[in-house]
């Protein structure tokens, strides 16, 4: 009898960091090259490798980059390939799943700026956070039954919110919008909303976020969620102050700085339960539909 095949497990391989890659490496590349068609107007500004290759090899310094980028990328893909839960289709459910996700917090951000009740705010605060301290409660062998089960009502209110938030952001879309598109920078801020989702990811989540986690449960040896609130709290500050740099101090709300934290902090908790991959496509697809929500009556 021959060897049993594993089963494939989405949710699983799509959190897989090199699965992620391949999945995010196309995004990286199509934001580098319109860099050059846009006369480079879409620059992230937590895009610090860039301005560091043109600085030093100018643009053909940064073609050799992205061809640099496609070595990568097939390397990884050839790699990946062989590994019995990796499917490319998966970029389809990711996408999808990422869609739901954006359409969420499109929703809840709208709701936050309109200014709605604070015992609104608390409870969906409360039901975000609980989902990493349930998620936490998976890794640990005794608390599986119980922690499962809840996570998963937790998912599916999450799911079904998502879709009902979907049918609210479809049922506004304004067609004739799209005749202001053709005389819109939509390439510039196409590019800007894929720059913002994969270097803002990067830098906030993957190297801040995963550093604070990682020196506080394992240098510090706090437990799993005091350490992931502690580091989501500080990198979704950071992330907040980010897009406030050159506005004196002054001008600076409280209430807008508050809600990028928020909106930091719920990347965090995408980045931690679903990986790399869908929280680069979720901030991305998020900016998208911010930078033209006008197609909702935004």
């Amino acid at each position: 009898m021959g060897e049993k095949k594993k089963e494939t497990n989405y949710f699983k391989s799509s959190r897989d960091i090199y699965n992620g890659l391949v999945f995010v490496l196309p995004l990286l590349l199509f934001y580098q090259i319109g860099l050059l068609f846009t006369d480079f107007k879409s620059l992230n500004g937590a895009d610090f490798l860039t301005p560091l290759i043109m600085s030093y090899a100018g643009k053909k310094g940064l073609m050799a980059f992205h061809f640099l980028l496609i070595f990568v990328f097939v390397t990884l893909f050839s790699s990946v390939q062989k590994k019995e839960e990796f499917r490319f289709h998966y970029l389809i459910y990711i996408f999808l799943e990422s869609l739901l996700y954006s359409l969420a917090m499109l929703v809840l951000i709208n709701m936050i700026l309109q200014k709605m009740d604070w015992r609104v705010s608390v409870g969906a605060a409360v039901f975000l956070l609980s989902i990493p301290y349930f998620y936490f409660g998976l890794q640990k062998k005794k608390d599986t039954g119980t922690a499962r089960t809840i996570f998963l009502i937790l998912e599916a209110l999450m799911l079904g919110g998502m879709i009902l938030m979907g049918i609210y952001l479809v049922q506004k879309w304004d067609t004739f919008q799209w005749e202001a598109l053709k005389s819109s920078h939509a390439l510039v801020n196409a590019l800007r909303a894929v720059g913002a989702g994969v270097n803002e990811e990067i830098f906030f989540r993957v190297i801040l976020f995963g550093s604070f986690f990682y020196f506080a449960h394992k240098k510090l040896d706090w437990e799993a969620y005091p350490s992931f609130l502690i580091a989501a709290i500080l990198s979704g500050l950071l992330f907040a102050l980010a897009h406030h740099i050159g506005q004196p101090v002054s001008s600076i709300s409280t209430y807008i700085l508050l809600y990028r934290m928020l909106a930091g902090i719920i990347f965090c908790i995408l980045f931690l339960t679903r990986g790399v991959a869908v929280a680069i496509y979720m901030h991305t697809l998020y900016d998208l539909m911010y930078f033209f929500k006008d197609f909702w009556g935004g």
